[in-house]
């Protein structure tokens, strides 16, 4: 009898793991089509300055899923709570400073790691900067939605991010 479920929880990982790969796989591929090779690599360049904020909090963040999972469990709503506000304002303000941090150095990160000079518009930097902040709070948001077993909010979500998200990209 829980096969089924086991099966329908796992249809739903696997749509919300395509979404994202769908919504941000394509970024690269678009900026490549629409402004150049030189654009995406550039792109690409700052996409990974900043994945050194958004990965750590991701991983830090993850081991929440099971706390939330077994606080839900045993009906605490005291300890989802206190968790939840803890990981959400913990992981903005890590967030916030090291995204200052890269948008304000991004030219010497950029000249140490690359051994030369990129101009990058200061408006990638904004827009990716605030994407990340976006981003790691979100991910701290869904370790609490898995581990309640909010899933079905998150794949209606997941469909129209994924819709608008590419076609706001191109």
């Amino acid at each position: 009898r829980i096969v089924p479920q086991l099966f329908s929880h796992a249809g739903i990982f696997l749509l919300l793991q395509l979404g994202v790969m769908a919504a941000w796989g394509f970024d690269t591929l678009i900026i490549a089509a629409k402004l150049g090779p030189a654009s995406a690599g550039l792109y690409a360049v700052v996409q990974k300055m900043f994945q050194v904020v958004t990965y750590p909090l991701a991983i830090i963040n993850a081991p929440l899923w099971p706390a939330y999972t077994e606080a839900h469990a045993r009906r605490d709503r005291a300890f989802i709570t206190k968790t939840l506000k803890y990981s959400l304002v913990l992981t903005a303000a890590v967030a916030i400073t090291a995204i200052s941090v890269i948008s304000i150095f991004h030219g010497e990160i950029t000249r140490i790691w690359l051994h030369s000079s990129l101009e990058i518009p200061i408006t990638l930097i904004i827009a990716y900067a605030c994407w990340t902040f976006f981003d790691a709070t979100g991910n701290a948001y869904a370790m609490f939605m898995n581990g309640i077993g909010l899933l079905k909010p998150q794949l209606v979500t997941n469909l129209v991010f994924i819709f608008l998200a590419i076609i706001l990209k191109i």
